[in-house]
């Protein structure tokens, strides 16, 4: 795996784990709390959902033989849920992923501090990226290419936790439009991403039945 390949598997993991759509839920549920508190939350959170995602990581290649599930299928159903998320995140009025967080979205401050649930799991952790990473360890062969995966989740981890901080003190200046664009642009972004992985997977189907 060269490095280009693996900055490619961050960004679009960054992209998955969505951290401009989730920083306006994030800002309400933690604007109760004092800035360093926030903060402190913030970067707790942050190891959480890494450490969630490289469990997977870990996990995904035994899951996947225990099961028997095919590369290919794995690759189809990834592309299948980014193409979801994609569509969620540019039209937002048909989101099928819907994760139950209008409760947050209302504005109302919780009565303590969020703690796993639910910013890291479900607002940041889902089955998109749950089924990326363990796509990635199917296709990491060697120590040196599962050195680099688990490089690319960590540094893309820190990234949206880093990212969902910044953009909920932007919200909190610029207002939820400056989210939205931002939803709309990785959206397109991610439908481009999911449809080749979707190609990727129809390929490798047709491969294995020769």
């Amino acid at each position: 795996m060269n490095g280009e390949y693996l900055f490619s598997v961050a960004v679009t993991l960054v992209i998955i784990l969505d951290p401009f759509g989730n920083a306006p839920i994030v800002h309400s549920l933690l604007r109760g709390l004092p800035p360093r508190r926030r903060a402190w939350v913030m970067a707790r959170e942050t190891l959480f959902f890494t450490l969630v995602l490289l469990l997977f990581y870990a996990l995904g290649g035994s899951l996947l033989r225990y099961f028997g599930i095919s590369e290919a299928a794995l690759t189809l159903t990834g592309g299948l849920l980014l193409m979801l998320i994609a569509v969620g995140l540019v039209f937002p009025r048909i989101n099928v992923l819907e994760d139950g967080s209008a409760e947050a979205e209302t504005g109302r401050t919780p009565a303590h501090e969020p703690f796993l649930v639910p910013i890291t799991v479900p607002l940041v952790v889902g089955p998109a990226g749950m089924a990326y990473v363990m796509l990635q360890a199917s296709f990491s062969h060697g120590a040196l290419a599962h050195a680099g995966s688990v490089g690319a989740i960590v540094a893309a981890c820190l990234a949206t936790g880093a990212l969902m901080g910044l953009a909920s003190g932007l919200i909190a200046r610029a207002g939820r439009l400056f989210a939205v664009v931002l939803e709309r642009v990785m959206g397109t972004l991610l439908a481009m991403i999911a449809l080749e992985m979707l190609l990727n997977g129809v390929s490798m189907y047709i491969r294995s039945l020769s």
